[in-house]
């Protein structure tokens, strides 16, 4: 199906008529594609790099990156899982640099400090929510935040791409070029190590009351 019988409506034709369509240079249907895909490559970038501006300036160049790759796509993989490895590349190459410009460290950001709608946007239905449930809920998300920064950069990709993007151990070893099983494991290491600073936390907080 080309680009003139998809017509305007785009968002109704199915996504490998969409991305068939950008290959062949539609820029409108690439913009259904962003449209598609936006807030979910932010969330991500958000969480791979906890500062909301960063996010949205990498976001912008993911989506370049998509624009000027996407004639190489060949759908050996669903178009998801190829973005996620584009994400994923990308957010870990600006942590590296992070990485390397604070000699060896991670750049840290606290979500304490980050401005109120910064630190609500991964967050669903706030405005719906009542006061003290939103503010539990944030206070949640902000703890899950710090002590994710903490992680190893691998184990940091499996948690998110597990558990805040629901993604499958197949798709997510196709993400990281790694064996299902290794993902398995990664996955274990991160889970444990989140609970033990989570639980270090906790007990910090009881001794200071």
């Amino acid at each position: 199906m080309d680009s003139q019988t998809l017509g305007k409506n785009y968002e109704k034709q199915t996504e490998p008529d969409i991305i068939s369509a950008c290959q062949g240079g539609d820029l409108e249907a690439f913009n259904e594609l962003i449209r598609r895909y936006e807030k979910r490559v932010l969330n991500t970038a958000f969480r791979y790099l906890r500062d909301y501006q960063e996010a949205v300036d990498a976001a912008q160049e993911i989506f370049l990156k998509v624009f000027r790759k996407l004639g190489g796509f060949q759908g050996k993989s669903t178009f998801g899982t190829w973005l996620y490895r584009v994400v994923n590349n990308h957010c870990l190459n600006i942590r590296q640099k992070h990485q390397q410009a604070y000699g060896g460290r991670s750049r840290m950001i606290s979500l304490d400090a980050a401005r109120e709608d910064n630190a609500e946007y991964i967050l669903s239905d706030t405005k719906t929510a009542a006061p003290d449930v939103v503010y539990k809920r944030k206070k949640l998300e902000q703890d899950m935040a710090a002590a994710i920064a903490q992680l190893p950069d691998d184990q940091r990709q499996v948690i998110i791409l597990r558990h805040y993007e629901s993604l499958r151990y197949e798709q997510i070893a196709g993400i990281m070029e790694q064996p299902t099983t290794t993902i398995c494991s990664c996955l274990h290491r991160a889970r444990q190590r989140l609970k033990s600073i989570l639980e270090k936390k906790a007990v910090r907080k009881g001794g200071t009351r």
